[in-house]
């Protein structure tokens, strides 16, 4: 199951907006209290056209039935407006319970995402995430959305004020714990594709931006390849193992599983050493890429025995004396970030000295081949006949 937060969002604010329209048609005609309406009716679609750029239904639904409300509000008798009032009071309360239906659907299906995908995920509050969100929704369908119908009661502009201020605290409290997740669930449910293309969940311009701040801080073993997610596994299959037994001379699972620990320690206690953190495992990732050579074991040794636990070490230390008062503590921490800094640039450098190896390799090979083409008399008749 694909998990759309989004459509969550979309019956809640229609359940709100139910709730205005009640109060407007409840309420005797005046040109004011159109406008205002009119103004929600404006915001309303903006977010659903924002939500749901491609479904004209929705949008059309939201217009056709506004203009409906409107029209018996302006139009019709005493009578039959407090009727409709009750109608649309009543369609408030059907995508309320639509909200509560798509939340506990979903929760469920976190929790088979949890089993399933433990691994990718960072966060253990995933699965809390939907919690004041139902709580939310149904303490303000059982004691707050009932206000509507009391207009005639409280009074027009008292009514809106009592109303607007519960269903603005309602949603804080429901997409407090949802608005985080809104992309990372999609993509955890959409794992099994292996590759996702990223327009299938954002449909904005700066892709890497939104990789940066929406995904990658909630999910593990994930990058980025141009316009596609693609989930990355360290475990190699039985077959791989045996052909190479001793022969592996790349960065080892394990050292990617270590920093890995040090990105989420990082990550969970806010620490500012995080993107740096994260610049070494990409560069760690792009060195793992190049492949085994004799010539490249050292760089590799010295990654796993050398500079891993020393970037552990002082990792560790910045994220305990975090828990001290800074005055103590400012000037380690500063050295921590440029010590991590500096290991930054030098991985960087290590990724530079083993691509030019391997180039030197490359044109060495090409320089012999071309030499054997000269020995049998090949390269010069190819020439002549380019």
């Amino acid at each position: 199951m694909i998990i759309d937060i989004n459509k969550i969002i979309l019956f809640f604010v229609l359940s709100i907006y139910s709730g205005f329209l009640s109060i407007l048609v409840g309420h005797k005609f005046s040109f004011l209290s159109m406008a205002f309406i009119l103004i929600m009716c404006f915001f309303i679609y903006s977010f659903i056209l924002d939500t749901f750029k491609n479904n004209k239904t929705a949008l059309n639904v939201l217009i056709g039935f506004t203009a409906l409300v409107l029209c018996f509000y302006i139009f019709a008798a005493p009578h039959i407006k407090d009727k409709i009032s009750y109608i649309v009071f009543t369609s408030g309360y059907v995508f309320l319970l639509i909200t509560l239906y798509y939340l506990v659907t979903y929760m469920q299906a976190v929790k088979k995402l949890f089993i399933d995908n433990k691994e990718y995920i960072y966060k253990d509050k995933f699965r809390y995430a939907f919690g004041p969100a139902i709580i939310s929704v149904i303490i303000f369908g059982l004691f707050f959305y009932p206000l509507c119908i009391f207009e005639k009661h409280i009074g027009f502009m008292n009514t809106i004020f009592i109303f607007s201020t519960f269903a603005v605290l309602a949603s804080i409290v429901a997409g407090f714990k949802l608005i985080p997740y809104l992309y990372a669930f999609k993509v955890i449910s959409l794992k099994d594709k292996g590759q996702i293309l990223i327009q299938d969940i954002y449909n904005g311009y700066d892709n890497d931006k939104f990789f940066n701040k929406f995904i990658e801080p909630y999910i593990n073993h994930i990058y980025l390849d141009g316009d596609k997610i693609c989930f990355y596994s360290h475990e190699k299959s039985e077959a791989e193992k045996k052909e190479k037994p001793n022969n592996d001379k790349n960065i080892q699972p394990k050292c990617i599983e270590r920093i890995d620990n040090i990105i989420n320690n990082a990550f969970e206690n806010k620490a500012g050493i995080y993107n740096n953190l994260c610049s070494i495992k990409e560069t760690m990732l792009k060195i793992e890429e190049i492949g085994s050579d004799n010539k490249l074991d050292s760089y590799i040794y010295d990654i796993e025995s050398k500079y891993l636990p020393y970037i552990e070490n002082i990792s560790n230390t910045y994220i305990e004396n975090m828990r001290l008062p800074a005055d103590l503590t400012l000037e380690i921490q500063s050295k921590i970030e440029n010590s991590l800094a500096e290991v930054n640039s030098a991985f960087q450098e290590i990724l530079k000295s083993m691509f030019t190896i391997k180039k030197i390799d490359v044109e060495s090979s090409i320089d012999v081949m071309n030499i054997k083409l000269m020995q049998d008399g090949l390269l010069n008749s190819i020439k002549k006949d380019k």
